[in-house]
């Protein structure tokens, strides 16, 4: 597990990362933990690869609410915690769809616990996600919000949870078959690669998925008769 930390107090910092590495030593983990001294810094070096960011709700020049709401831009499968002194200031959170919130001074057992309910929750949801560059960007993007990929004019428009991605440049539809087949992604058509957890209705000639009817290609019928 991979925990960035984005706290302008060292003291507090070195507190949190004794707190995490005697927690992983307990839980038999590999956790690594990265500090920044700000969000800037945290929003500038941000790569994907974190499971929890630990946010200080007041930080000098952007603080943690701030540094969530821009970071949920590109990252929506993020786990989100707020360290703050005053429990109020934490209902922010919920504009960012935080996890939990860390209260100053903060003890061992406390911080544990916060951190066995977001072991609970990487266990249990689907961590699988793949990367699309779009305006020279890099996006993540989780597998399970991803209804389904169409094809048009030689580019692929991914249909999500989070509204339409059309990534610049790369794969074909055929690449992504192979890519997805092993999600459960099925080719209904020529133009139409669907997430059969989302498939809601069946006809001769077409299906929906998540409320959009898409054709469905003879050929292509006996996946989604036989699920």
């Amino acid at each position: 597990m991979k925990i960035a930390i984005a706290e302008d107090d060292p003291r507090f910092v070195r507190q949190l990362e004794q707190f995490i590495g005697r927690f992983a030593t307990e839980q038999q983990l590999q956790i690594e933990t990265k500090c920044f001294p700000d969000g800037a810094s945290l929003v500038e070096a941000y790569d994907y690869t974190f499971d929890l960011l630990l946010l200080d709700v007041d930080m000098p020049g952007m603080d943690g609410i701030s540094t969530a709401r821009q970071i949920r831009e590109r990252d929506t499968d993020v786990l989100l915690m707020f360290i703050t002194n005053l429990a109020q200031y934490a209902i922010r959170g919920y504009e960012v769809d935080a996890l939990d919130y860390v209260l100053k001074p903060v003890g061992y057992y406390a911080l544990s616990m916060k951190l066995k309910k977001v072991l609970r929750i990487r266990r249990g949801r689907d961590s699988h996600a793949i990367f699309l560059r779009r305006a020279g960007e890099l996006l993540r993007l989780p597998v399970s919000r991803i209804y389904y990929i169409e094809v048009y004019s030689h580019n692929l428009c991914y249909h999500t949870m989070d509204g339409q991605i059309v990534p610049s440049g790369g794969q074909t539809m055929n690449q992504v078959e192979r890519e997805m087949k092993q999600y459960g992604f099925v080719r209904c058509h020529n133009c139409y690669l669907v997430n059969l957890r989302y498939v809601d209705g069946l006809g001769s000639a077409m299906l929906r998925v998540a409320g959009d009817t898409l054709p469905m290609s003879r050929s292509r019928k006996k996946p989604f008769w036989t699920r």
